[in-house]
């Protein structure tokens, strides 16, 4: 399997069905499409992308606010593939600015009952397509998009969607006050 061809990781607990419509038309772009299940939300986003994140020695894996995550399989010895440099997105060591203080634990959701859509190995212009053609499908809203990242990649995905959810809030509250 090309680690370097296109991937979108779907994230759907409650089995909405949300991701029908996008399927056929990512097939259509030659995208390689894997869904994330509830059980898989510990693993990290690099893991789940199928790349082997370095990290220096010693190092355990943290979330967006630094902190560890709560559990979750240890990496997987993959292809060796690295995360992708210039995979399109800016690469930021935290939450969002303005975003609210981290959510412990016990005040988090065992899992995350958000719909995520993460985008992996794309290039500007099969991105800039997909985009396209996603806002053409119609898909809600409340339907989370990110990008791999080298900093993401190294996160719990629990701790991704998370992170999605705060940017979410603090965006609504910003547009609510203009």
């Amino acid at each position: 399997m090309d680690p370097r061809r296109p991937l979108v990781l779907l994230y759907d607990p409650e089995e909405t069905g949300v991701f029908r419509l996008a399927h056929p038309m990512l097939a259509v772009s030659r995208v390689r499409v894997r869904m994330i299940s509830p059980d898989q939300v510990h693993r990290t986003v690099g893991e789940l992308a199928g790349v082997d994140v370095p990290r220096p020695a010693g190092a355990q894996k943290t979330g967006p606010d630094g902190a560890q995550p709560s559990g979750g399989a240890e990496d997987a010895d993959r292809d060796g593939s690295a995360v992708p440099a210039d995979s399109g997105a800016e690469q930021g060591a935290g939450p969002a600015e303005g975003a609210e203080e981290a959510e412990t634990a016990a005040d988090a959701p065992a899992e995350p009952n958000a719909l995520v859509m993460l985008f992996c190995f794309f290039d500007k212009r099969t991105f800039d397509k997909v985009l396209r053609d996603l806002r053409r499908a119609d898909l809600p809203r409340d339907v989370y998009k990110a990008v791999l990242t080298q900093t993401n990649a190294a996160w719990p995905f629990i701790d991704l969607v998370r992170e999605l959810e705060r940017e979410r809030r603090a965006i609504d509250e910003r547009n609510k006050n203009l």
